[in-house]
């Protein structure tokens, strides 16, 4: 392993450890999908996004551009929109769907593998987000 490799391997596992205390953090700023403040709110930054029902945590995302992101979940062009259990009711207060954001200063498809590698693992997001349906990307 080069030094290099070494340097973003260890950059990787603070920034691990910073989203797991986001995620549990009680003080975590969520934004409210039916009231539309998630869509004003979203940085334009990479990052990843992490989505709770209440206080289950059920979806993480990553965007290259979190607002344009977000639009896409606006314009229904999402994974979570599509989910067969979630769909529209996204934006039904009664279910009461939160979203917060991450910006990341190391790349987010990096970052996405790595946790895609610890969540099928075990070692990551326990329990597993129930409306992710797949994690690692595939390359053609």
């Amino acid at each position: 392993m080069t030094e290099i490799e070494l340097q973003i391997m260890l950059l990787q596992m603070d920034i691990k450890d910073e989203i797991a205390e986001f995620i549990a953090d009680p003080n975590t700023v969520k934004y409210s999908f039916h009231t539309g403040n998630y869509l004003t709110n979203a940085p334009k930054k990479r990052g990843v996004y992490f989505v709770w029902e209440g206080n289950e945590f059920v979806y993480v995302g990553e965007g290259g551009d979190l607002t344009k992101r977000m639009k896409d979940i606006k314009q229904g062009n999402h994974p979570l929109i599509k989910h067969k259990d979630v769909g529209m009711d996204l934006f039904n207060p009664t279910r009461n769907f939160r979203i917060a954001f991450y910006p990341l200063r190391l790349g987010r498809i990096e970052m996405e593998e790595t946790f895609a590698s610890d969540i099928e693992a075990g070692r990551a997001f326990r329990p597993r987000p129930k409306y992710n349906k797949k994690f690692h990307r595939t390359w053609n």
